[in-house]
Order: structure tokens, then C-alpha cells, then sequence
């Protein structure tokens, strides 16, 4: 497994093990590797990431599980949302509620954008298959609680049955 930009030496790993790494708050890197991996992100809590939220933890999906479409709803009472978007460079323009996506920023060979919306349904589509995920975070605010969600987009797919 190896990563852009690098966090470390090339790691070997066996079937059933594991590693962990620990990066600063909002570096986003690419993960690849020769065999089957499973990679996990988790959101640090409030303590460490700057009074925001609660541990959460997204399943990432790989660019082949990555959509053209997706219909995705907020968490409900969150303080701020957001939904991040990767797309590769100088890709398909994407929509979000029919709005066009600006902002990207280059990582790791490809484009990211963090996206802040409302909450509710939201509607995100291109010409070409990208990436999804949706995060939540409450600050404790008004009496609420420190919180947070982050679901992935295009990891369950639907298909049609036969007719």
C-alpha cells in the first residue's frame, strides 16, 4: 500500500492485518494498493478538531464503485454539513441541487471540493462517475450535543430486477 502525497513508507500487509495512520486535520491523500484493501476514515472528536463535532467513522469507496449520479440526505439538527466531492483532474463538470460544483483543489492527481449545503436531500450528477461523501457536525450549541455523521456515497448499489 502506498500513498499520494506519501504518509509514510510503503506498508505489506497480510490478509487480516492492519495499519493505522494518523495525519493532520484535513490532509486528504490517495491510498493504493496491489491486492484487496478496505479503507476506513475516521473524523477526530472535538478536542482535536477545532471544537467541531464527534468521532465518525466513512467507509471509502473505491473509483470503481464511483457514480455519475447519487441522492443523498443530510443527518437532521447538525450545526453545518457538507458534502465532499473528488472527480478526476479537469473532469465532467458536477451539479449539486443543479448548481455547478467550483472550488476544486488538486490532491494527489486528482480534485476535491468540500461542499457546504443545507440540510435535507440533495441531488449531485456529471457526465462522467465521481465521488460522494456526506459529513455532519454539531458544536454542542444551544444545549446540543457534540456530534457528527459521515456516510459514503455509491458504496450499496441498487440494480434494477429482471423483468
Amino acid at each position: 500500500m502506498t500513498s499520494d502525497p506519501s504518509i509514510g513508507s510503503t506498508v505489506v500487509l497480510d490478509r487480516g492485518d492492519f495499519v493505522e495512520l494518523r495525519t493532520q486535520n484535513a490532509l486528504a491523500f490517495w491510498v493504493e494498493a496491489d491486492g484487496p484493501i478496505q479503507l476506513v476514515q475516521y473524523l477526530a472528536g472535538r478536542n482535536e478538531a477545532s471544537g467541531q463535532g464527534d468521532p465518525a467513522m466513512l467507509l471509502a469507496t473505491a473509483p470503481s464503485d464511483w457514480l455519475d449520479h447519487y441522492a443523498i440526505t443530510t443527518g437532521l439538527a447538525f450545526s453545518i454539513y457538507y458534502l465532499q466531492l473528488v472527480r478526476e483532474p479537469a473532469g465532467a463538470e458536477v451539479y449539486v441541487d443543479g448548481e455547478r460544483v467550483v472550488g476544486w483543489r488538486s490532491v494527489a492527481g486528482l480534485e476535491l471540493v468540500d461542499l457546504e449545503v443545507d440540510e435535507g436531500t440533495h441531488h449531485a450528477e456529471s457526465e462522467a462517475p465521481f465521488a460522494l461523501a456526506s459529513f455532519g457536525y454539531s458544536n454542542g450549541a444551544k444545549g446540543g450535543k457534540y456530534s457528527a455523521y459521515a456516510l459514503p456515497g455509491g458504496l450499496y448499489r441498487c440494480s434494477q430486477p429482471s423483468p
